[in-house]
């Protein structure tokens, strides 16, 4: 008749399954905020390059005398 494993060795299995689920959600909450920061920076990336071109807007329709350029 064979053995499956000693009662210690199943006791151990049995304890490793909740850590290792614990170990998963936990990898899986950090990976959530690890995107929500990769989200955060791409969308202030975007608005750092909105904000640049809209002032380049702005400057380039001063008159020459506000840009301090000559106009010609």
């Amino acid at each position: 008749m064979a053995t499956t494993g000693t009662p210690a060795t199943s006791r151990k299995r049995k304890s490793a399954l909740p850590k290792l689920i614990e170990k998963y959600y936990a990898d899986l909450k950090d990976l959530a905020h690890q995107n929500v920061l990769y989200e955060m920076g791409t969308r202030l990336v975007g608005q750092v390059i909105r904000v640049s071109l809209e002032t380049m807007k702005i400057v380039k329709s001063l008159p020459a005398e506000y840009t301090g350029k000559e106009s010609g």
